[in-house]
């Protein structure tokens, strides 16, 4: 069946592009209530959170006042710690294998293999990989992104009559934090999402120099990035911790960047745009110049949610037993200090000078009645408390996924079996997100090696370590990559800690 093909011109853009922003924003404000309480409880110290970002969780008729001194062991950061330290030290495995046994084919691979290897340290993927992994378990959706920017690399000429620079051009990998995302709102699925959204906050002088023919505009939306106004910190939470001077505030602009991968309502070659809130073209929208009009963005989730392209974090889960143990800590702080202080029940007519008694923890209760002077003792806890709480602790880590012998801890004699079961059991409620986690690790080198192909089109030299760590000398075009392989991602299953 044939399709039109659908195109906008200038006016279309703005308008279309304008009414995309406003609906994603308002989409993605269901989940900005739960991203903001999954940082609180997992970046403050003691685990208790300052304010209430959403009451759909709690009333007041449900959760008392929290104790005065906020006391807590913040099980959260523990577990999101465990499992990131987990997915860091166990990254998948990524091998360019030979397509056949055709000579060319196996040199093919040979290349992208070592260009997978050059592209692992020179870009520092596993770091940005682990920047990732950290945000999907923090708010159940980490971001990574891969392209070309034309602004990176060397200089290629200088027009000195202009001012004009030309640079050559080079990768740029980085995970976007989740707040600066904004999505196609009828995608269900990372598989049928055709436009994403994303914000650039950059200095107005810097916005000025890539877009000079807009610099009115620009400094029509900037703004002053004082970190002591009301504004600061209402998209991240922690934005506003750090108080600048008067006279180190600096004017910012928020970039918005378009890409809509290809699909045959725009003849299969994508969209690209860079725009401000309103709309306004920074400059011409173009096809989408990512490899094979793909979008550039990656997504790894924790919970999937039907039906849904963000997914959740089990933080979500943990937060009112978090809060909850939190308090019977408190609690037990408050009976701790009950019992410094002593204090003396004295009934009415008792002999004893005031001016007798030191300037210690002593407390005097004065009464009536023929009852002789005694010491009145704090009750303890209730046992029911420290049961309680242990049971809070056995749902938190079945919740996440971890147990006590993955952190070393063997309260009885275990056979190796015993406690290999009992990690693996442990590991296995996680096996959805590590299935995820390699299919992503092998989307992004897919993508990398894509614009590897479409951009090197003069021989680059890449030195690795190639079989048996010996020191390889390679020069590559991105024709020698082009097919003739294939890529597989796999991780081990033998240790304890894998995956």
């Amino acid at each position: 069946m044939a399709i039109k093909v659908i195109s906008w011109d200038e006016l279309q853009a703005k308008q279309k592009l304008s009414n995309y922003l406003k609906f994603a924003k308002e989409y993605r404000k269901q989940f900005e209530g739960q991203w903001r309480e999954n940082e609180q409880l997992l970046y403050n110290a003691v685990g208790y959170r300052q304010e209430r970002v959403s009451t759909s969780f709690s009333t007041e008729a449900e959760i008392p006042d929290e104790p005065q001194d906020g006391v807590g062991v913040n099980d959260i950061f523990r577990y999101v710690r465990f499992i990131h330290a987990q997915m860091s030290a166990n990254p998948p495995a990524v091998q360019a294998s030979p397509g056949s046994q055709d000579p060319r084919d196996r040199q093919a691979a040979i290349g992208a293999d070592r260009t997978v290897r050059w592209m692992r340290k020179q870009l520092e993927i596993g770091e940005k990989i682990d920047q990732m992994t950290l945000k999907t378990l923090a708010k159940g959706s980490g971001w990574m992104k891969t392209v070309w920017d034309a602004n990176l690399g060397t200089v290629k000429q200088f027009d000195k009559a202009t001012q004009m620079v030309t640079m050559s051009g080079d990768f740029l990998i980085y995970s976007p934090a989740s707040w600066n995302v904004w999505i196609d709102p009828d995608a269900t699925c990372y598989e049928n999402l055709t436009w994403v959204i994303e914000r650039h906050q950059l200095p107005l002088e810097e916005a000025i120099a890539l877009n000079p023919s807009k610099e009115a505009e620009l400094k029509s939306f900037s703004r002053v990035d004082a970190s002591n106004n009301e504004s600061a910190g209402q998209d991240w939470l922690f934005r506003g911790q750090f108080k600048r001077s008067s006279d180190t505030d600096r004017e910012l602009v928020d970039v918005y960047e378009y890409y809509e991968k290809g699909t045959p309502f725009n003849g299969m070659a994508g969209r690209h745009a860079w725009f401000l809130e309103d709309g306004v073209l920074l400059k011409p929208m173009e096809a989408n110049p990512h490899w094979e009009a793909k979008l550039p963005y990656h997504l790894l989730t924790d919970v999937d949610v039907e039906d849904q392209v963000f997914g959740k974090s089990f933080i979500e889960y943990n937060a009112i037993i978090q809060d909850i143990k939190n308090r019977l800590d408190g609690q037990t702080l408050d009976n701790i200090k009950a019992h410094h202080v002593t204090r003396l029940y004295q009934p009415q007519g008792c002999d004893i000078a005031d001016e007798s008694i030191s300037n210690l923890g002593l407390e005097i209760i004065r009464g009536t009645g023929p009852v002789k002077p005694d010491f009145i003792q704090p009750p303890n806890s209730m046992p029911d408390a420290v049961r309680f709480r242990q049971d809070l602790s056995a749902g938190a880590e079945s919740t996440a996924g971890v147990n006590e012998s993955m952190f070393g801890q063997v309260n009885r004699e275990m056979s190796s079996l015993s406690l290999q079961t009992a990690i693996n059991a442990g590991n296995t409620v996680r096996r959805r997100l590590y299935n995820k986690y390699a299919k992503c690790v092998e989307s992004i080198y897919r993508h990398l090696l894509g614009l590897a192909i479409m951009h090197w089109n003069v021989p680059q030299t890449i030195r690795v370590l190639g079989a048996e760590n010996s020191f390889e000398v390679i020069d590559l075009l991105g024709s020698d990559l082009k097919d003739g392989w294939d890529i597989t991602v796999e991780y081990g299953t033998s240790l304890s800690l894998d995956p």
